[in-house]
């Protein structure tokens, strides 16, 4: 059974922080299954090692980090999943930095240490949309580097970018009648998570009948393995890919298609300023 760690359900209340951006250039850690894992300072202390997840709504940090730099529990709230509704403690975070890029007053929530290591050896929490939907950034894969920019590629590559509740979408061209793809672009997901919904996928995939496990922050649910045929992000296109179909719990305007994984590109540049998304091969 294979695992694809994708840390995209968390359902809270996105804070209003304050940001601070610079242009610096940093070094990432890429894992082989694809994690992109970055130095973090929270309230000047540091670094500690998370997860750059960008298909996920919400940062969280373990209890175990709450507890070492005494964070104070600002509320509980309610996280809707696949299997039911767990309540979760928030904390209040002064400051928290990626290199010279920060965000004051982020409220994560709080993850098991031992949970978030089964998703991610080494890992103290998650980066997610409330911290990067705030700047403009380029994720480079082939030079292990995090660009506090987003490079201004020629207009007919650039991909739309649709906010949608706490999460970001990235629309693609579809298949005839269907209308637009609409994906979640996710640096966090090991491989392609198709959604179906009353027995139909928006991507044409083959079954290859076998049970594959799916995992994340707050679900555990199987699927079933699948190829992807073909699918056309921008210049590039991505064919018989291993993917996983899950049953849609949400609509397609909230939830999207699918996640569809980062590291299958050399770079992927987010201008949320402009909300456009570019992506390179």
């Amino acid at each position: 059974m294979r695992t694809f760690p994708i840390a995209t359900l968390l359902s809270l209340v996105l804070s209003t922080a304050a940001a601070a951006v610079t242009d610096e250039e940093l070094v990432l850690s890429l894992r082989s299954s694809g994690a992109v894992l970055v130095p973090v300072a929270i309230n000047g202390r540091g670094p500690f090692t998370f997860l750059l997840d960008t298909g996920s709504s919400h940062t969280s940090v373990s209890d175990e980090l709450v507890d070492r730099l005494a964070l104070p529990v600002a509320a509980k709230t309610r996280v809707s999943t696949a299997v039911g509704v767990q309540m979760r403690l928030v904390v209040r975070l002064e400051h928290m930095s990626i290199g010279s890029t920060s965000v004051e007053g982020l409220m994560p929530s709080v993850v098991s240490l031992a949970h978030l290591r089964r998703m991610e050896s080494g890992v103290d929490g998650v980066i997610g949309q409330d911290f990067l939907s705030a700047f403009d950034y380029t994720i480079d894969y082939r030079r292990k580097r995090l660009r506090w920019t987003a490079e201004r590629d020629d207009v007919h590559v650039r991909l739309p970018l649709i906010r949608t509740g706490d999460r970001s979408l990235v629309q693609l061209s579809g298949n005839g009648s269907q209308g637009p793809v609409l994906m979640v672009p996710d640096s966090g997901s090991q491989g392609f998570v198709i959604f179906e919904r009353n027995g139909r996928t928006a991507v044409s995939v083959d079954d290859i009948n076998q049970t594959v496990g799916v995992s994340a922050l707050a679900l555990r649910q199987a699927g079933r393995g699948a190829v992807l045929r073909e699918l056309r992000v921008g210049a590039v296109t991505l064919r018989n890919q291993p993917a996983v179909v899950l049953e849609g719990q949400g609509s397609k305007a909230i939830e999207g298609d699918g996640l569809m994984p980062l590291h299958q590109f050399s770079s992927v540049s987010f201008n949320n300023s402009e909300a456009y998304m570019v992506v390179r091969r």
